[in-house]
């Protein structure tokens, strides 16, 4: 939608382009980067991204949106908001491909969903290797800018979620990325500049097939829709699902343990609070309280919990914050300990971490170990030697003092 002409068109594909026309008595300045809208094309508002006689399940969809669409017709996106999230929803699959101009005010009224965009701009790009879109986006790393980010880091997904950013910016903020939509998904790319038209096609071509290639279902491999309805199932099948499920929720448990070895945060403590209640440890996050990050409520131990995760060693500031809290906590308990769990290094892998504390937030812990005896310095909690649930009950198995 909005492109002058169309790719080169394979044998198996049906393309259609819907054109932006330049709306009459309305003046629009050339912008860098930008094609302006000609007089010349005819535009229906009523038509269809598809024909209703044409989709079959064995059909591919892929709605492309340039970035001319996007600056100058966004009321006519709206108009077509609907039609956009049940292509994503139809039986068969579709891919919304949609450039970033800018921040959420360009998109918030016609794109289905939307992580939030932070306007800003640049021209470095780190790409993802283990991305689908790699060898096309290094193709066209020249032809990229961007105009804006995803408002968070991608150094707090997890494996699952890292295999959707695409690219991102010197600071790990997401430039180009995917997001689920229904049966599909829509790919967010970076702003893009081509000084030919021929060039801009040559792009469309090499953007539908790296597209098709990665999501394009064989025939043979594809299920139809019916075969789901309770008439067709075999006797095994619910059972089969069920135990898949159980397996699945395992799966994302285990991951989220061992997320503890690169997270920070308040994703940091909730991962950590996960580990603690898998092993059968009564636990509370108090994080969003302003207090300590976990409190431990178990009969043999009554514990607040400071958690942290750098890119560096801790310091004596980090051991000391944890102090503060247990005195303040000792007010209600004389008893209760303070533990501190550290995932120093978070960016390197487990092996090859430091696994020393600097020598002067040693010191400290010193010094306040011989004034305050009470206080549960050691072992101190390490959560990049917790590689294995039975490593972290091995540990937990050591007299608490």
């Amino acid at each position: 939608m909005g492109f002058d002409s169309l790719p080169g068109r394979k044998q198996d594909e049906l393309l259609r382009t819907i054109h932006v026309r330049l709306q009459t008595g309305k003046t629009i300045f050339p912008e860098t980067g930008f094609r302006k809208p000609a007089e010349r094309h005819n535009f229906d508002g009523r038509l269809l991204f598809f024909e209703p006689n044409l989709p079959t399940m064995y059909d591919y969809h892929i709605v492309v949106i340039s970035k001319e669409a996007v600056r100058y017709v966004r009321d006519l996106l709206a108009g077509k908001k609907d039609d956009l999230g049940s292509l994503m929803r139809s039986p068969f699959h579709g891919t919304l491909v949609v450039p970033i101009i800018g921040g959420d005010k360009y998109y918030e009224s016609w794109v289905p969903i939307l992580d939030g965009l932070k306007e800003r701009d640049g021209d470095s790009l780190k790409l993802n290797t283990k991305h689908w879109a790699y060898h096309f986006m290094k193709k066209y790393q020249k032809n990229f800018t961007w105009k804006a980010h995803a408002n968070y880091s991608v150094v707090s997904y997890d494996e699952e979620q890292s295999k959707r950013y695409v690219a991102t910016n010197i600071e790990d903020n997401p430039i180009a990325f995917e997001a689920p939509l229904g049966n599909g998904r829509m790919l967010y790319l970076p702003f893009y500049n081509f000084a030919k038209e021929e060039e801009e096609s040559i792009f469309l071509r090499d953007l539908l097939d790296a597209i098709e290639n990665r999501y394009k279902v064989p025939r043979d491999e594809l299920v139809p829709s019916w075969a789901s309805k309770t008439n067709y199932r075999l006797p095994s099948e619910e059972e089969v699902e069920r135990n898949a499920r159980m397996v699945e929720q395992e799966r994302i448990s285990l991951v989220k343990v061992k997320s503890m070895l690169w997270l920070d945060g308040v994703e940091l403590v909730n991962s950590v609070a996960h580990t603690l209640t898998k092993l059968g440890i009564q636990c509370e996050v108090k994080e969003e309280e302003g207090k300590h990050d976990i409190e431990i409520l178990e009969p043999e131990l009554h514990a607040v919990v400071e958690v942290k995760g750098l890119t560096g060693f801790a310091n004596y500031q980090d051991i000391r914050q944890l102090l503060d809290w247990q005195v303040e906590a000792e007010k209600g308990d004389e008893r209760i300990k303070g533990i501190f769990v550290l995932n120093d290094f978070r960016d390197v892998e487990p092996e090859l971490r430091e696994t020393m504390m600097r020598e002067d937030s040693g010191r400290q812990v010193s010094i306040h170990q011989r004034r305050r005896k009470n206080c549960y310095h050691e072992p101190l909690l390490y959560a990049h030697n917790l590689s294995t649930v039975s490593d972290i009950q091995t540990k937990r198995s050591r007299k608490v003092h």
